[in-house]
């Protein structure tokens, strides 16, 4: 949401180019409208990407009769499959009846549902009856239970700072050490929480620096107090991976 059109390309360029095809490279293409969207999936293409994510048009509210419409546009116009993004905290809202039916289409694969309600996961996951349609979540906070109600994987964005502890909290709760799993949980949500003192993704970034990690200037303005307290913010961010890092390695 903070860069350019051309930057987002450069962006994708340089993290393809550091995959080397080890994993796949799905980018978000989200616009406010059909052709922005339809634009960035293409290049995307030219980079190889198996597919591409996209949230509902945003700023302006629509039906979930235009948000399809929207959506089938989109996935009628693209070259690659289209995951959609539901994230109604920050856009429109992507109903699980809507997605029910969106799913039907044969290029839409699945969807990043990004609202933090269990209730609606389930409604989603109850509603789909397509085969292969992947249902991803997205708040770190709720990996446990997501999978436990049959949510396939996490879009994280935890995994930028400590993807250790995720691959920690899948594995455990795949071999059925649910103990584990939620202690794990746990500790993650407490990452989380100290670093939402920042404005996402500004935290993110902040700790992803502080594992060594060189990611530039920030992009959002900070105010007076942040930058008052961000030496003291740094080290205890620095503390609490090494602690979440050494509970994982017992």
């Amino acid at each position: 949401m903070h860069l350019s059109p051309p930057q987002k390309q450069q962006l994708l360029g340089a993290v393809v180019e550091a995959a080397q095809g080890r994993v796949p490279v799905v980018p978000c293409a989200s616009d406010s409208h059909p052709a922005g969207v339809i634009a960035f999936a293409r290049f995307a293409r030219q980079c190889g990407c198996p597919a591409v994510i996209a949230c509902p048009p945003y700023y302006f509210r629509f039906s979930q009769e235009e948000i399809k419409a929207f959506f089938n546009r989109v996935a009628d116009s693209i070259p690659l499959p289209l995951l959609l993004y539901d994230i109604p905290q920050f856009t429109n809202s992507i109903e699980p009846e809507t997605v029910a039916l969106l799913s039907r289409h044969p290029n839409i694969a699945g969807i990043k549902e990004s609202s933090g309600n269990l209730h609606r996961l389930r409604q989603i996951l109850e509603q789909q009856d397509k085969p292969g349609f992947a249902v991803l979540i997205g708040p770190d906070e709720l990996v446990l239970p997501s999978v436990l109600a049959g949510a396939r994987a996490c879009v994280s964005g935890t995994s930028n700072i400590v993807p250790e502890a995720l691959v920690a909290l899948f594995d455990s709760i795949r071999s059925g050490h649910l103990n584990t799993a939620k202690l794990l949980q746990n500790e993650i949500i407490r990452l989380i929480q100290h670093l939402s003192q920042f404005n996402f993704p500004t935290g993110f970034k902040i700790a992803a620096e502080c594992r060594g990690h060189e990611l530039g200037d920030l992009k959002q303005v900070l105010s007076s107090g942040q930058k008052d307290g961000l030496t003291r913010f740094k080290r205890e961010t620095s503390d609490l991976i090494k602690e979440l890092l050494e509970r994982i390695s017992r």
